[in-house]
């Protein structure tokens, strides 16, 4: 199913970031190779979902993750500033986690179960 294979590239991306800020640096760039499959599942995924409102949803999701970009961005760059690179890097985690909550919570937030006639 396209939903598990995208919570196993974020599990193999949030353990290869943990691997490059704890143990070697050569973790950070499997972490690039490891996020690179997912934005092109993520819009296969989409497009399943929503076959109906294709466009709407296609555009939404581009707006969102670029929103996401510049939130993400902006927040490590700050985090720098305030406490280190080595701290800031320690926001990737959660950037992690957070679409990977999304996906495992979407099924039961907007799957709507028919009322009983």
């Amino acid at each position: 199913k396209l939903k598990n294979l995208l919570l196993s590239i974020l599990s193999l991306s949030l353990a290869s970031l943990m691997f490059g800020l704890y143990v070697h640096p050569y973790g950070l760039a499997l972490t690039g190779l490891m996020m690179s499959p997912f934005y092109p599942l993520m819009m296969s995924f989409i497009g399943s979902e929503f076959p109906r409102t294709l466009n709407k949803a296609l555009a939404l999701a581009v707006a969102f993750s670029s929103l996401f970009v510049v939130i993400m961005h902006t927040s490590v760059g700050w985090l720098t500033e305030q406490y280190g690179i080595r701290h800031a890097l320690l926001a990737g985690p959660a950037f992690c986690l957070l679409p990977w909550g999304m996906l495992i919570l979407y099924e039961k937030i907007f799957r709507r179960v028919p009322a009983p006639v």
